[in-house]
């Protein structure tokens, strides 16, 4: 068994999946965690113990569950160490990332995880792949049923995957297996056609993914502009003192990507063409990479600002959480911001 997102291991966390010895765990972030016995054996796709697996193609059953995630209604990949704290604020300060995903940059990981799959499965193996309720969970489903074609794998069965907790939905489980059998008439009598229509249907699942984090790229170094003015425009009006006990337990990296945020701006912008105009097929997995920097950047620089601002609630005695004095605060956020960027 080959587990293509091993992530933090809850999908084989069951006690049965330790008697699973022969267990390969991969992942594109977590074999980058230094310094932590949990992601201790997971190898990265780039290395030479993981290719080994491609060219002997002994694997009966290739997990996909895609990195993402829900929290408050946006599909998010969770970097983050920390438990949740009382604010929002601190909460956001709290996580390395938190991305929604558009459903071209979605289906464009379940295309990957094919890629891997039809690399990696012996012939009689199985696909199985975890799809979440959310994001019109019936219409991502039946994508994923229809991009097994591009790589010759055909629908076997569903199963429902039953939250843990109630207030969650539940996922579900796609079972996909090769095409051994039968053949469809296009690929009987027109092979190269359908080879040339396959070859189509990939590429343009690819570049929809590439634009898609090209444009939150963007936006995300553009509202990451307009939060370091209002940061700048927050500063005013606070004393060291409540500046010292606004940034008292922000991580460093959030610091770092405010004192760094006009040049790294630069150079995400420069990296994102270079990467956008090459010839790479996959390239939008490096788009992905970028466009998780410059958000998280982005929040950074607003939770900053967020920080910020909760001081001067404090300064006039208005209480952070109170949903009573909620138009106090949207008032005082026009005052002090702006009514353009929109809410702390």
């Amino acid at each position: 068994v080959i587990d293509g997102t091993s992530g933090e291991r809850i999908f084989l966390s069951d006690e049965e999946t330790t008697e699973l010895f022969t267990c390969v765990l991969v992942d594109k972030y977590k074999n980058e965690v230094r310094n932590c016995n949990k992601y201790k054996g997971v190898l990265s796709y780039n290395c030479d113990e993981f290719r080994q697996y491609i060219s002997s193609r002994v694997a009966m059953a290739f997990i996909w569950d895609p990195p993402y995630r829900t929290i408050n209604g946006g599909h998010t990949v969770v970097n983050c160490t920390l438990s949740k704290s009382q604010s929002r604020i601190r909460f956001n300060n709290a996580y390395g990332v938190e991305y929604k995903y558009t459903n071209e940059m979605i289906n464009a990981m379940f295309l990957r995880g094919y890629y891997w799959a039809d690399q990696l499965l012996h012939e009689n193996g199985v696909f199985l792949v975890k799809c979440m309720h959310q994001n019109d969970g019936v219409a991502q489903q039946q994508a994923i049923i229809e991009m097994g074609a591009l790589y010759g794998f055909c629908f076997k069965g569903r199963y429902t995957l039953k939250s843990r907790m109630a207030t969650q939905d539940d996922s579900f489980l796609l079972v996909m297996t090769r095409k051994t059998k039968l053949k469809s008439l296009k690929d009987m009598y027109f092979p190269a056609e359908a080879a040339e229509d396959n070859e189509t249907m990939t590429r343009n699942i690819n570049n929809s993914a590439a634009t898609a984090y090209v444009e939150a790229t963007k936006k995300s170094l553009d509202d990451g502009k307009d939060w370091f003015k209002a940061f700048l425009k927050l500063e005013k009006g606070l004393s060291e003192e409540q500046k010292s006990k606004a940034f008292k337990d922000i991580r460093e990296e959030a610091i770092h990507s405010y004192e760094s945020f006009q040049s790294e701006d630069s150079k995400i912008r420069k990296e994102m063409n270079r990467i956008y105009n090459s010839n790479d097929e996959w390239r939008w997995e490096e788009l992905q990479s970028l466009a998780l920097t410059s958000h998280r950047i982005f929040l950074d620089v607003k939770n900053m600002a967020g920080l910020l601002f909760e001081q001067h609630l404090l300064q006039r005695n208005v209480c952070i959480e109170d949903a009573g004095s909620l138009t106090t605060k949207k008032n005082l956020e026009r005052y002090l911001i702006g009514q353009r960027l929109g809410h702390v």
